[in-house]
């Protein structure tokens, strides 16, 4: 992802302390150790929108089952947490992502 774009911010999803920590290496923004908590995932995406909220244009990066899929912030309706899947509900159709994925806000 960061050879994609060194901007983009970038929140690793893990249940693995020593892999969290590796996630500073590429410059990540946080993580977010598994089993995941509704409040802590929502004030950490919180705060990555927040951040890219004041660039023109900003996407989300994120990982699906068949590679890397870029939605633009403005196309996001709302997201969804069902297992261990999160859907982004989108203006025009929903993308899936599994929860242990990567994903990155350009």
């Amino acid at each position: 992802m960061r050879e994609l774009d060194k901007t983009e911010e970038i929140i690793f999803v893990t249940n693995i302390n020593q892999y969290a920590i590796q996630g500073y290496e590429v410059e990540a923004l946080d993580y977010i150790l598994k089993p995941i908590e509704q409040y802590a995932f929502a004030l950490k995406m919180k705060r990555a929108f927040a951040r890219v909220a004041k660039r023109k244009d900003s996407t989300l990066l994120i990982k699906t089952t068949d590679g890397y899929e870029r939605l633009q912030f403005s196309h996001i309706k709302y997201i969804e947490v069902q297992d261990h899947n999160i859907i982004y509900h989108t203006y025009y159709g929903n993308v899936n992502a599994y929860m242990g994925g990567s994903f990155g806000v350009l």
